[in-house]
């Protein structure tokens, strides 16, 4: 992990420079801005949060908020996708039919089980969590102290930690004194992030002046760089659930890279104003 801090190249340098000139102030990534292979859900009128918002004694209104403001929210994954029973009925029993506590090891969102239940919709984040050593951690030893989807992802909201906050979170199985070791991860981690969030960044930018350049032969060839970029960063994303972090900078190099060779010709290309005089 110390190499991986110490082998950033001059690209690297130069493309965060070209971010300070190209790019304004975006936010952090969140929500659902990462690209991933989501499979689309379809699901009947949920009326778990209505009536858990409707009465006053009912449990987990926080929890029912944090879903109202999230991308499941907007794509319409209810309660009911991850906890199971009824979500059409108002009757409480009905409603809670065969829902289990979350320590029971037969629930949906046992520990253990949440790769299962979000790789319903998340397959291929799934796949590349399972090749990784805390997930066979986690199979083997549910209540061991290694990430689930939950830990980096929440409860229900399904957002994206921002770089500080995955330093955060890889700190506390990795920080210093903690049984795991390697504070250098976790720095390492936010590193790689924020190199990934530059990266987007820049690209949405570019993107911005890809339509401006006059020759179409030109501007095709740009607009397949900038799909070759943007798998990049899929790419990147995808590496990340592996949390194996010589890969994700592999992952993060060759995309970075690509944004940045990109905005070179694209900038190198834009019709020059005419001279006066």
């Amino acid at each position: 992990m110390v190499s991986m801090l110490e082998r950033r190249s001059a690209p690297s340098l130069a493309g965060i420079a070209l971010l300070l000139v190209l790019a304004a102030p975006a936010p952090a990534v969140a929500g659902d801005g990462m690209p991933q292979a989501v499979v689309p859900f379809t699901a009947p009128k949920s009326l778990c949060a209505d009536c858990h918002m409707a009465t006053a004694t009912a449990r987990s209104r926080a929890h029912v908020l944090d879903w109202e403001r999230s991308v499941h929210a907007r794509r319409n994954v209810g309660c009911d996708a991850c906890h199971g029973g009824e979500p059409a009925t108002m009757d409480p029993m009905k409603a809670h039919l065969q829902i289990l506590d979350n320590e029971d090891p037969k629930s949906p969102i046992y520990r253990a089980n949440l790769p299962a239940t979000c790789g319903k919709c998340h397959p291929r984040s799934t796949e590349r969590f399972k090749e990784s050593k805390h997930y066979t951690i986690l199979m083997s030893t549910p209540n061991a102290r290694v990430p689930t989807c939950s830990t980096c992802h929440g409860d229900i909201g399904g957002s994206l930690p921002d770089p500080e906050q995955v330093r955060t979170i890889c700190a506390q199985c990795h920080g210093v004194g903690t049984p795991a070791g390697h504070p250098e991860y976790a720095a390492g981690a936010k590193v790689l992030m924020m190199q990934y969030a530059a990266a987007r960044m820049m690209l949405d930018e570019v993107a911005n002046f890809i339509p401006l350049i006059p020759d179409p032969v030109l501007r095709t060839s740009f607009e397949t760089d900038e799909t070759r970029a943007r798998l990049g960063l899929t790419a990147v994303a995808e590496a990340d659930h592996t949390l194996d972090y010589d890969e994700i900078e592999e992952k993060v190099t060759v995309a970075f890279e690509r944004v940045v060779s990109l905005i070179r010709r694209v900038m190198s290309s834009m019709p020059r104003p005419p001279t006066k005089g």
